[in-house]
């Protein structure tokens, strides 16, 4: 077993278990908990293998649905997501991407946040429409969205620049 395979196992598990065992218990502002397990959605390789990646949001968000009893909100989100994220990609590194597969840290920081941002926004949405599931509860949604966005924006960018591996 290679060094990447072990990270490919070891990291969505770690994410998990910080997610379900501290930051689903931090209820910022009374209620808010950062997802911290985008992290693994954000700033995983570029250039890794499309199936196995949808394999591993099911596998994530099938284990925080049991985990937290999320009623499926959780693997719908994640799914969703890695269906998306090559062409998040595509729309924020068009440029950036006809090099030959680029690293993340090789592009822009805010081509790097604007990417973050629409994968967290967008998983925050399908999240809570889930929960909620009512139109009704629009506004509710796009609130929750907003502020939960926030704050998993800055525990994922203090997160990736605290632990990020200097050259």
């Amino acid at each position: 077993m290679n060094r990447e395979t072990l990270f490919l196992i070891i990291s969505p598990l770690f994410l998990i278990f910080l997610q379900v065992f501290l930051c689903n218990h931090l209820n910022i502002l009374g209620h808010i908990n950062p997802m911290v397990y985008l992290y693994f959605f954000v700033f995983h390789r570029l250039d890794t293998n499309q199936s196995v990646f949808i394999a591993l949001a099911f596998g994530i968000g099938f284990v925080l649905d049991i985990l937290t009893q999320g009623a499926g909100a959780y693997t719908i989100s994640t799914l969703t997501i890695a269906f998306l994220r090559p062409r998040i990609m595509a729309l924020n590194f068009s440029d950036s991407l006809q090099e030959t597969s680029p690293t993340l840290s090789q592009i822009p920081f805010y081509k790097q946040f604007l990417f973050s941002m629409w994968i967290v926004l967008l998983h925050h949405f399908l999240y809570f429409l889930v929960v909620y599931f009512s139109f009704s509860a629009l506004l509710t949604i796009l609130k929750q969205t907003f502020l939960f966005g926030i704050f998993t924006l800055t525990f994922l960018w203090v997160g990736h620049l605290f632990f990020r591996v200097k050259k």
